[in-house]
């Protein structure tokens, strides 16, 4: 068996370094994202563990609950992923349907008979 030179060694003890820090630093940023609130579109997609394409489809069919304010930049609240994720209402949802309840009740339609 050749001995391995001392470059071959420290190659390998590099890419095995390197490997390590990559699992550290996304093990690190999935703790960042599960400290904050809100999202923004690129931390929402990794959050969620799918591909910005699949999350801007699902924004654009207004799928999953986001903000836009100003029109730009779109951002996401994480117990709204959280809820979307588990099939639940988010708290948009709630609130849209209990403006659209007081809506109705403001309305004073006649009553069917």
């Amino acid at each position: 068996m050749q001995k391995e030179n001392k470059y071959d060694l420290a190659e390998r003890r590099y890419n095995f370094l390197h490997s390590l820090l990559k699992g550290i630093d996304a093990k690190l940023e999935v703790h960042n994202l599960l400290s904050k609130d809100i999202l923004d579109f690129e931390e929402a997609h990794i959050y969620l563990r799918i591909s910005d394409s699949a999350l801007y489809k699902l924004t654009a069919r207004e799928e999953i609950p986001f903000t836009k304010p100003g029109g730009k930049k779109m951002y996401f609240r994480r117990v709204d992923l959280d809820s979307w994720i588990s099939g639940e209402s988010t708290q948009a949802e709630i609130d849209r349907e209990e403006a659209a309840r007081k809506l109705i009740n403001n309305l004073n339609l006649p009553q069917a008979s």
